[in-house]
């Protein structure tokens, strides 16, 4: 039986088939789509408007209204009319970007997730980039090969990417500090993240102060099922390996740090407020989680602060992911696309995002510079990025993959209130998550 959230899912994809066809055919009408014939399209000798969709938070959409201007500018030919989503994610751009197609008004270029990949690869969406890669003074090898591999299909390259993305732990230091809390490196293991988080959990005059946040969303779930020894899937990516062991330990640690330890804060806890905001607050004394929150500490500037890797327990082991930007297959300007693409995965963009706290570029003369020195950062914030980075695995994303996401958010919300046991909840996740997995 396919529940309520696969039905819909595989509408939208549907109907985002059958409207990419019809937009294929009126570009067809004016010349061969980008992507369909061995070169790369010529760009057009007169003056071009293109339309760029975007999504991310008032920060992030400031960022990208700065770097289209700035684009302009280089290229008085090119006019991008900028179509900001809101501040979602995959989910977002793909439930915009169905209804744009649908409508015949597809962006000529848009964000692009690595989690959405294969699901516009079913539905051809993308043009590959690989002919404008070879373009004189252009080099692919100088990003990351792990981004790469997020967007990469079959011989064809479908988005260029921005940045190498992964988790690090923030941590409070006058809070650590003022506890005699030693402050966490890249040697903590769970244990001392336990110990830690419990000498650091205390009545403050704004209410309680937790020690840490337990994060149990799909990106931080899979990583520490590494590092407790497990995998997430079955080498050939058609079954889920969620009723394992390793996996079942680490969910239960998890969650014996919000109910049993009381550490960590249930949503009724930050209610009102985001969890960024809760850190700010000083209400948690560390939280994992990605570079954008670097954003917020920049603009804030609420305490004295760092980041460390996440702790390991087993073995170390780092996840990431990537997101970048593409050209839609029915774009009647691909070409001016490709100019704007490789703008925003370019130097000086690259060197923006960093400066600003935005993501980790996928650039890798940018990463490895030091970027991020004089930028607000701490001393050591870039090398710990970058020797995260150095081990970082790729999840080896499945069509539906913000299904699968979904669905774990669903079946373990009881397990993490203590409503539910933790191996009943990850039976059933494996369950759900396999059926996802064995749909057409």
């Amino acid at each position: 039986m396919k529940t309520s959230l696969d039905a819909t899912t595989r509408r939208t994809m549907l109907a985002a088939g059958s409207a990419i066809a019809g937009a294929g055919a009126l570009a067809a009408c004016g010349g061969p789509p980008g992507g369909t014939t061995p070169g790369a399209a010529q760009p057009s000798s007169g003056p071009v408007t293109i339309q760029y969709l975007g999504r991310g938070s008032a920060g992030e959409e400031e960022i990208y209204r700065d770097l289209i201007r700035q684009f302009g500018e280089r290229n008085p030919k090119i006019t991008v009319d900028i179509n900001w989503a809101g501040t979602g994610g995959s989910a977002l751009i793909a439930e915009k970007l169905t209804a744009l197609l649908a409508a015949n008004t597809p962006p000529d270029t848009f964000w692009v997730h690595c989690y959405s990949t294969l699901d516009w690869v079913a539905q051809k969406a993308l043009v590959d980039l690989t002919p404008y890669t070879k373009e004189k003074g252009f080099d692919l090898a100088g990003y990351y090969k792990g981004p790469l591999d997020d967007f990469r299909w079959e011989g064809q390259l479908l988005s260029l990417p921005r940045e190498t993305s992964s988790l690090v732990m923030f941590f409070n230091k006058g809070q650590f500090g003022e506890a005699g809390v030693r402050e966490p490196t890249a040697d903590s293991t769970w244990n001392d993240w336990l110990e830690a988080s419990r000498k650091l959990t205390r009545e403050g005059g704004g209410g309680k102060i937790f020690g840490t946040f337990a994060a149990a969303s799909g990106f931080n779930v899979f990583q520490m099922i590494w590092q407790n020894g497990g995998e997430i899937m079955n080498e050939k990516r058609t079954q889920s390996l969620f009723d394992s062991p390793q996996a079942i330990e680490t969910v239960q640690f998890l969650t014996d740090l919000r109910v049993k330890h009381q550490v960590a804060p249930q949503p009724a806890d930050y209610q009102g407020q985001t969890l960024p905001q809760f850190f700010l607050a000083g209400r948690m004394s560390s939280y994992t989680t990605g570079q954008n929150l670097a954003l917020d500490l920049q603009k804030n500037n609420p305490f004295a602060w760092d980041a460390v890797a996440v702790p390991r327990n087993r073995q170390k082991a780092y996840a990431q992911a990537s997101s970048g930007h593409g050209i839609t297959r029915p774009s009647k300007q691909p070409a001016a696309g490709w100019e704007l693409v490789k703008w925003l995965a370019g130097e000086d963009a690259s060197k923006l995002y960093a400066a600003r706290g935005l993501v980790i570029p996928a650039l890798i003369k940018v990463t490895e510079s030091d970027v991020f020195s004089g930028a607000g950062m701490p001393t050591n914030y870039g090398k710990t990025w970058r020797d995260a980075l150095k081990e970082a695995r790729s999840f080896g994303i499945t069509r539906r993959w913000n299904d699968v996401l979904a669905t774990l958010d669903k079946e373990l919300a009881p397990a993490l209130e203590g409503a539910k046991p933790v191996p009943d909840a990850m039976r059933s996740l494996k369950q759900q998550v396999d059926q996802i997995l064995a749909m057409p």
